[in-house]
């Protein structure tokens, strides 16, 4: 294979003068340099010639959960904008702990052009992006605490647990119960102040024994349902804030011998991995996953642009929307059942 100090050979001229050409810099000697690239078929290094250029153009997304199908979708709406601006995606996956993140952002910047993250908590630290020389960084799903310092896409979290609420208020459902996130984790309480504010705006009050508290994940999801549902006076509906603590409590409620939704109504939030062998198919609130992670990519591409990186972050917030399936239906006896809500 060529190299550039054969074409320099080729061409009479110095190596580095062979790679001011391939820099797209003017150099007397540019026709005997072409000529001797396509007899020799010399192909540039790209990495070499990015280095050189003070770019990668690679950019990193950083996700809590790789198994989440939802991060799955978004990547992909990410790699499809990235590829059409000539970029490529690194994937890094931080398992929800903000001290891993913290190691995997001190590792990547430097060997790439931007990030896309999804903060493990709103407590990460966006520190080694404030500087002004510092490399773009665009938020998805999740916001931090402070002000507003970068692009973020995020969706109408608030929304969807107030979605979730009136559908089953609708439905007659007093006695209903919440499997929410960490506190610390900015889209799990919008949605559950969504939810929880819909309830007390129609004078009803969830207990705190039918709150609980889950990691995100399927065991979380699974012992949450369980420490709800073993209950004597089990509520007879349950809303759970994202897709893999909702496949938990599936497990629980089957475990359980509960019947969906004759003995159970079963509402949830993002599309369920395999949702199309469940059955009954599950009422959900629904995101533009795929153009969640376009959007993400499309900003810090904006930001990439020369003469970009100055103007004021700019947050989206697409919107969600309730897709009613099997899984919930009416509450025989109009609401009337009482007992686990007191009015507000």
């Amino acid at each position: 294979m060529a190299t550039i100090h054969d074409v320099a050979r080729a061409a009479s001229v110095a190596p580095s003068t062979v790679s001011r050409h391939i820099n797209g810099h003017s150099v007397r000697q540019s026709e005997a340099i072409e000529r001797a690239i396509e007899e020799l078929g010399f192909r540039a290094s790209a990495s070499a010639r990015n280095l050189r250029k003070g770019s990668t153009q690679v950019i990193a997304m950083i996700v809590p959960d790789i198994q989440n199908p939802y991060y799955a979708a978004t990547v992909a709406g990410a790699e499809e904008v990235g590829r059409e601006n000539g970029l490529r995606l690194v994937l890094c996956n931080t398992d929800e702990d903000i001290e891993l993140e913290k190691a995997v952002l001190r590792d990547i910047v430097g060997r790439v052009d931007g990030v896309i993250l999804v903060p493990a908590s709103e407590r990460s630290s966006t520190a080694l992006f404030e500087a002004p020389s510092a490399i773009p960084l665009v938020l998805m799903d999740r916001e931090t605490l402070g002000p507003r310092r970068f692009d973020t896409v995020t969706i109408d979290n608030f929304r969807g647990g107030t979605l979730a609420a009136q559908h089953l208020l609708d439905l007659g459902h007093r006695d209903v119960a919440i499997i929410t996130g960490p506190l610390t984790a900015s889209q799990s309480s919008a949605r559950e102040r969504g939810f929880l504010e819909t309830f007390a705006a129609a004078r009803f009050v969830v207990p705190e024994r039918f709150i609980e508290r889950g990691n995100f994940r399927e065991d979380g999801g699974y012992q949450a349902a369980l420490n709800i549902l073993s209950a004597a006076d089990r509520p007879s509906a349950l809303f759970v804030i994202n897709n893999m603590m909702s496949m938990g409590a599936l497990r629980a409620i089957g475990h359980l011998g509960i019947k969906v939704p004759d003995n159970l109504s079963l509402l949830c939030f993002d599309q369920l991995p395999c949702e199309g062998v469940i059955s009954p198919r599950i009422s959900t609130i629904r995101r533009p996953m795929q153009e969640q992670g376009a959007m993400a990519m499309r900003l810090l591409v904006t930001r990439l642009r020369a003469g970009d990186r100055e103007h004021e972050p700019r947050t989206l917030t697409l919107p969600v929307e309730l897709s009613i399936a099997a899984s919930t239906q009416r509450l025989a006896g109009g609401g009337d059942r009482g007992g686990s809500y007191t009015a507000a």
